[in-house]
């Protein structure tokens, strides 16, 4: 599909799912887009808030060749600008259609989505911190394809186009710009190497001086960030999965996980097998939560990390599918994935204060999430309850005393009585957290 000719087109994927889709249906009813928070916290909105500025800039009549970003001078080192050269834009499948979800693998991921394919929108960017000494030789190139633009104009005119277009550049946060950059430097890295030097070849009048200034990277203005993708781009690594050294033998296992618990990483049935004497104590944690919850150590809240809840809470992905694949299980009753082996962890914990089930127990349901997603879970008294009511065959555990503690922490240090972060360490399938050893709130860049 060609980005220009194909406007109406493109404008229709854009304009049509980029709300339902990149925004969850709570940001959209409270309209963070128009409010954003000026900390980190925003900026992946903001991300989002960006890319489909840029996306619906192609769209219409007079497009400009580029799009531009800036940030004020607050540390005296100059002004940041992002600029984004706008290339192609391609079309991607949707991630693949199943019947597991009840949808038919003829039909749309989603009802509402129609769209049989999403844009992704393929730019040469530069992020430069102040103005290069000796000019920005990117700008320059730029000025050349408004003159190809305009071809009868004189230079006088077109360097004015070329002013109109960087004042009509969109100011936004430093940390907000620099997130966006660091998502483009990002996808930079998973393109093939040859395929950006298609678009970075001299022959096609970019100079090696441009080419020192930019890099070709790609955004999808439909599709909600991943959180992994997210962590990865804020710590600036890929992410690792602990505890995948087989406890018998020693040696490298991710895949072999223990059926029960699934905290525990083996090489071999054989080395499973021969790890159980001592694994079967810690293995089914849950068990003596319900039978014995006094034997556990003070100043801790223990929860089942099985799977019971009905609900899917937002991980940042586009469609509910992909948010069931990898939240870790996706049968009730199922433990979730342990990522972090023996190491401890922080994660969001919040009391929901209308939350409730069939009008009991209201204010009293905590949820919780790790920052990557991977563990989705929360703790009620009405949950043991409410799994004898729906028959399941299974007990949810519910360790009280650990939950009064909790209460009591999050009214004399929690954020209004109702959100509070905490550490957290897998203990078979259970999560224990840490109700003594409070990390830094006011360090912590992610919700």
């Amino acid at each position: 599909m060609d980005g220009y000719k194909d406007a109406k087109r493109l404008d229709s994927y854009v304009s049509r799912h980029f709300q339902m889709s990149a925004f969850t249906q709570m940001e959209c009813i409270q309209g963070v887009m128009l409010n954003l928070p000026k900390t980190i916290q925003g900026s992946w909105i903001d991300t989002k808030a960006r890319m489909a500025s840029c996306a619906l800039d192609i769209t219409r009549d007079g497009y400009s060749p580029f799009t531009l970003f800036f940030s004020k001078d607050h540390d005296g080192k100059g002004s940041k600008v992002l600029v984004l050269e706008h290339i192609d834009v391609k079309q991607c499948p949707w991630p693949e259609p199943s019947t597991k979800f009840g949808h038919p693998a003829s039909g749309p991921l989603v009802p509402m989505m129609q769209t049989p394919k999403l844009p992704l929108v393929l730019v040469r960017y530069s992020y430069m911190e102040g103005r290069p000494k000796e000019g920005s030789k990117f700008m320059e190139y730029l000025q050349s394809l408004i003159r190809k633009q305009m071809p009868k104009a004189s230079e006088t005119v077109v360097r004015n186009k070329l002013k109109f277009h960087v004042g009509a550049g969109i100011e936004t946060e430093e940390i907000h710009l620099r997130t966006f950059a660091r998502l483009l430097s990002h996808n930079a890295s998973l393109l093939d190497p040859k395929f950006s030097a298609k678009f970075q070849s001299h022959w096609k009048g970019i100079s090696e001086a441009v080419k020192g200034e930019t890099m070709i990277s790609f955004f999808v203005p439909c599709l909600r960030l991943r959180w992994r993708a997210m962590e990865e781009i804020e710590v600036g690594k890929p992410i690792e999965i602990l505890g995948t050294t087989c406890p018998t033998c020693g040696v490298t296992a991710d895949k072999l996980l223990c059926t029960a618990c699934k905290s525990v990483y083996y090489c071999s049935k054989e080395c499973s097998t021969a790890h159980w004497p001592e694994h079967k104590t810690s293995c089914r944690v849950s068990k003596r939560l319900i039978t014995n919850p006094s034997s556990f150590p003070p100043n801790t809240y223990y929860i089942s990390a099985r799977t019971y809840v009905d609900c899917i809470l937002e991980t940042g992905f586009a469609i509910e599918q992909e948010a069931v694949k990898y939240s870790g299980t996706t049968n009730i009753g199922d433990a979730q994935r342990n990522e972090y082996g023996n190491e401890r962890f922080i994660v969001r914990t919040f009391k929901d204060p209308n939350y409730s089930h069939n009008g009991s127990y209201k204010g009293q349901t905590m949820f919780l999430w790790d920052r990557r997603r991977s563990v989705l879970l929360r703790s009620s008294p009405g949950d043991p309850p409410m799994a004898k009511e729906r028959g399941w065959p299974f007990e949810i555990p519910f360790h009280a005393d650990g939950h009064q503690q909790y209460c009591r922490l999050l009214s004399s240090r929690g954020y209004r009585g109702q959100l509070i972060y905490l550490w957290a360490r897998r203990v078979g399938d259970c999560l224990e957290l840490d109700l003594k050893n409070i990390p830094d709130q006011d360090s912590i860049p992610w919700n």
